[in-house]
């Protein structure tokens, strides 16, 4: 367990790397991004909504379910820094107008740039813009819901579920696909599934 939560220590992004990664090699990267943190992408250095907000909310439920295994291997705490890593950036992502999002970050970076790039995040400095969206996207909204929700059941805090509120109700009011440059790398086919998976949680 301990080993598989390296690999999000290793794909960390943003201003806190240095505070928050346990792998000493690491350090903090992407500084001049508009929204701060964040974890890469499979290995390389963008960042896309739909499996950043998947692979947020199936790690939450994994405590959920096991709480008590993480607790006994005394992984709660390095998971906890992981958690509340991604939380920050998904509210970071979001932009409110009283209880309602006015606009959503869906992705940061451009694809086929960042595959053309070998080499490390800390040295690669700007590598395109955020991708926001006033509307559709719902698909993303959901996932980036489940995961704060799963974030407040787990640790408990109410920001969280103030903007998981808020995503969910943005998702079913734009209950569509993603589209962009995410389209060319990770496709969604139906935002039924990711809604109801918000919905659950």
């Amino acid at each position: 367990l301990q080993y598989s939560l390296y690999f999000y220590d290793a794909n960390m992004c943003g201003s806190q790397v240095s505070e928050r990664s346990r792998l000493t090699w690491r350090g903090d990267c992407h500084t001049s991004d508009e929204v701060d943190g964040g974890f890469h992408d499979a290995g390389d250095h963008a960042m896309f909504g739909l499996p950043q907000g998947f692979t947020a909310s199936t790690l939450g439920w994994s405590y959920y379910e096991f709480g008590d295994a993480y607790d006994s291997l005394g992984q709660t705490a390095h998971f906890k820094v992981i958690s509340d890593h991604f939380s920050e950036f998904f509210r970071n992502c979001t932009k409110l107008s009283g209880d309602n999002v006015s606009s959503i970050c869906i992705q940061k970076g451009i694809g086929q740039t960042d595959h053309n790039y070998w080499g490390s995040p800390e040295a690669q400095g700007y590598r395109g813009g955020c991708d926001w969206r006033s509307s559709g996207c719902g698909d993303i909204a959901a996932e980036y819901a489940a995961s704060l929700a799963l974030s407040y059941i787990n640790f408990g805090s109410a920001e969280d579920l103030k903007y998981a509120k808020a995503l969910y109700k943005y998702a079913k009011n734009n209950a569509s696909t993603s589209n962009g440059d995410c389209e060319g790398f990770y496709s969604s086919k139906s935002v039924n599934d990711d809604i109801a998976w918000a919905a659950g949680w």
